[in-house]
């Protein structure tokens, strides 16, 4: 009988390997059905007093008066799914009734005809041994898989690994499935390699149909496959799917069900460690970071902590910040009020696409953004890092439905400059939040801004109180918008038409605002000293500002795990 295990007792050994002149005279078809517990009794119905799968002995008193009676148990034993049932001969029959016998070859259940010399005593001892030495075989072959799963888990192939093991060793086709309902891996042993896919895609339909059907979720059967199913969740939330893939007509066995049970915890551990191990990498990652963006400890030791990270600060290292902006009908989202996709996701695909670029970084979230450290993109590097930041880009937008901003500093001198590369990456950010492709680079902002980088803060203070501050002091007077439109208009290049069309001004009222500027501020906007003033005032406090965006955000206390990633709540 197909699926039944190599170690269980079945009818047929009972008959010709006991000795104990046992004789099949009726349902010889099912001999190879095993034998799971014995009854003895003479009950017209024993079945609420048996063990599924029981082997009943009967000295059958009801079969000397009425001999439809033995059909009708036969019938009963059958509808119970018992192993089969041995009529003795003598004290009360001699022979077995022939209505009896003609039921369990049509119900395919074994009958047995007990010779008088053989007490029930010799059958109970001779099945109860079997069942003993058995049930201590499948516990020794049960350890024995298990060992196997575990060397098979811990091999340098991992999932893969264990898989293939799972499926040589049950003899069965095995996927492990994404909740994106793609195969993971597989052992393929029946299914041809070019179906597997398919036959994945299926199981995984059947899968969600067993959870839309409120069903439970173990067992689908339907067309020409069977799948057996062990969800691999971690913290509640299904990871994979462990499937079997059987034919319709096979039986399954404990010894199958237990090996994906146990395969279904062995990936439940191995998840689990390698969300702590990242978890503790990412902390590590984030504290030296803040390290190094906080100044706190010497250059030196900070040095020898990046060189664990697989960084050294003679190479060509950057700060970038990563951001997310809504993109609706009206384009993208204002900075002071775009809404933000988690953090932790974002911070979670960019440490994805580095790490499969192979590119070293150190990482940080904060309300700014995600921060990273490391040698990320520039002009000596356009193919590198920086396609992966524009990958990333894409991904989000994707995903999430919004764009994503990257700014990258230029590189920085030594440790000591992070803050300085942190406030450049952000403003480039920034810049490319207003409508840049990313990743903005702070050389892409022009020499405009790199000057007033190097200005001391004093001299930054002094120049946005000439201009940009006096007329953020108009503004929060009035209820106007004059910083705004002359800062628009400096980026555009002076143009009315672009600064208009950006502001969603007619011409004329944008020229209004600008002779209004000019008056207030005592300001020719026409000339090269006013436009200069103009410009290094407006950009100081940008500068300015950037500055107490980046160090006033706290740091999250603690960051583990990404809650967005391949995983689902089902």
């Amino acid at each position: 009988m197909e699926g039944a295990e190599p170690s269980s007792l079945v009818v047929r050994e009972l008959v010709e390997e006991a000795g104990l002149g046992l004789d099949v005279v009726g349902g010889i078809e099912a001999v190879e059905k095993p034998i799971q517990a014995l009854y003895i009794g003479d009950l017209e119905d024993p079945t609420p007093w048996m063990v599924r799968g029981s082997l009943l002995l009967t000295t059958g008193p009801m079969l000397k008066d009425d001999p439809s009676a033995g059909a009708n148990l036969v019938q009963v034993l059958s509808e119970a799914d018992m192993g089969g049932v041995g009529v003795a001969i003598l004290p009360h029959i001699e022979e077995i009734p022939a209505p009896m016998i003609e039921a369990a070859d049509r119900l395919a259940l074994p009958l047995l005809r007990i010779p008088p010399q053989t007490p029930f005593r010799d059958i109970a001892s001779y099945v109860h041994d079997a069942l003993s030495s058995r049930d201590l075989h499948g516990l020794r072959r049960s350890l024995a898989l298990q060992n196997q799963l575990v060397e098979a888990s811990s091999l340098a192939g991992g999932v893969e690994s264990l898989v293939d093991r799972l499926g040589r060793l049950l003899g069965i086709d095995v996927f492990l499935i994404s909740t994106a309902g793609e195969a993971v891996a597989c052992h393929l042993h029946r299914i041809d390699e070019r179906a597997a896919d398919d036959v994945a895609a299926r199981a995984w339909q059947a899968f969600l149909r067993l959870g839309t059907a409120g069903g439970r979720r173990s067992v689908y059967s339907g067309g020409a496959e069977r799948f057996h199913f062990r969800e691999v969740r971690v913290g509640g939330q299904l990871h994979q799917v462990l499937t079997a893939a059987l034919p319709p007509i096979a039986v399954s066995s404990d010894y199958m069900e237990a090996g994906l049970t146990f395969s279904q915890h062995l990936l439940e551990l191995a998840i689990t460690a390698d969300r702590t191990i990242e978890g503790m990498r990412r902390r590590t990652r984030a504290g030296l970071l803040d390290m190094i963006l906080s100044g706190r400890g010497s250059e030196s030791d900070l040095e020898e902590r990046l060189l664990r990270h697989g960084m050294t600060a003679a190479e060509s290292l950057r700060i970038a910040v990563i951001d997310v902006v809504s993109v609706g009908a009206e384009g993208r989202t204002p900075s002071g009020g775009r809404s933000r996709v988690d953090q932790e996701s974002l911070a979670a695909a960019a440490e994805n696409s580095l790490e499969d670029a192979g590119v070293p970084f150190l990482s940080l979230v904060r309300d700014v953004g995600v921060i990273l450290l490391g040698p990320l993109a520039g002009p000596d590097a356009p193919e590198g890092p920086r396609k992966n930041l524009e990958r990333l880009a894409r991904h989000v937008l994707e995903t999430e439905g919004s764009s994503c901003s990257v700014g990258v500093s230029g590189p920085l001198t030594s440790l000591g400059g992070a803050r300085r590369g942190l406030v450049q990456a952000l403003l480039a950010c920034r810049t490319s939040q207003e409508g840049g492709s990313p990743p903005v680079l702070f050389e892409d902002l022009g020499v405009a801004y790199a000057t007033v980088d190097q200005l001391p803060e004093r001299a930054l203070h002094d120049l946005a109180d000439g201009v940009a501050n006096e007329l953020a002091e108009i503004d929060a007077a009035n209820g106007t918008e004059l910083l705004t439109t002359l800062q628009d208009y400096l980026e555009n290049g002076r143009s009315v038409t672009q600064t208009a069309s950006h502001l969603f001004l007619h011409r004329n009222t944008l020229r209004a605002r600008l002779e209004r500027i000019e008056r207030l501020l005592d300001l020719d906007l026409r000339s090269t000293d006013g436009l200069i003033g103009a410009r290094l005032s407006v950009l100081a406090a940008r500068l300015l500002a950037t500055r107490a965006e980046a160090f006033s955000a706290p740091v999250p206390q603690d960051r583990t795990t990404s809650p967005h990633s391949d995983r689902m709540r089902i």
